[in-house]
């Protein structure tokens, strides 16, 4: 069997409601993205920081989950929707081998958690993490090490091939004649008896071996006299 070691991609995203207290402290930052600076530090970027440390260690905390492969990918998107009430985390993750899906859950969940952690002191009313949702989780760019077949259609085409060769083989074979059959049975009904004849010599047998005894008790009960 040949196992292809193709990098799985996912991405999670995360949706936190901010309370307008907190809306009212958005800062601008270089390339125009907005940042809460709260009495802990900036939030966006510890939160960043925050959802890569728990995506790389996801195995650590959920006690079922056996990863494939090394984490290769953690990357974070943080927008502010149109009225700046919700903030918008997306996490992708790829790895060597294996589904992300869990990592890419983990490190959004991580960073919703940390925004919330981070701007509850100043005000928990209408702080709230509304959902978490996996929005991808299939494998892309699959690098195979070692040769495969290279679509399903390739093996069912050998198969048939096979089959082909079956019966090509089947019809090289030279068709009995009619003659040559008929005399094939004769010849194995002579050399097989049937069960009647198997039946008369096993009666004729036991008729002689009867005789024989027969024979010999009146032989016996002479001597006797």
């Amino acid at each position: 069997m040949f196992r292809s070691t193709a990098r799985r991609l996912a991405a999670a995203r995360a949706t936190v409601r901010l309370p307008d207290a907190l809306s009212k402290q958005l800062v601008g930052a270089e390339g125009g993205v907005e940042e809460i600076m709260s009495v802990k530090g900036p939030v966006f970027s510890t939160s960043v920081v925050a959802g890569t440390m728990a995506a790389k260690k996801a195995a650590n905390f959920i006690p079922l989950h056996l990863p494939q492969g090394g984490l290769e990918k953690c990357d974070f998107e943080i927008v502010l929707n149109d009225p700046k009430t919700e903030v918008i985390i997306t996490c992708n993750t790829s790895m060597g081998s294996g589904a992300s899906d869990t990592e890419a859950m983990t490190g959004a969940t991580a960073a919703a958690l940390t925004v919330y952690d981070m701007c509850k002191s100043v005000s928990k009313e209408g702080l709230l993490i509304k959902q978490v949702e996996l929005l991808s989780g299939d494998s892309a760019s699959a690098t195979p090490n070692a040769e495969e077949p290279k679509s399903k259609g390739a093996g069912s085409s050998g198969s048939q091939q096979q089959s082909g060769s079956q019966t090509r083989l089947a019809a090289s074979r030279p068709r009995e004649s009619p003659e040559d059959s008929m005399r094939t049975r004769t010849a194995s009904a002579t050399q097989k008896p049937s069960q009647k004849d198997t039946d008369t010599k096993v009666r004729d047998k036991l008729g002689e071996l009867i005789e024989q005894i027969q024979k010999e008790e009146a032989a016996a009960r002479r001597g006797t006299k």
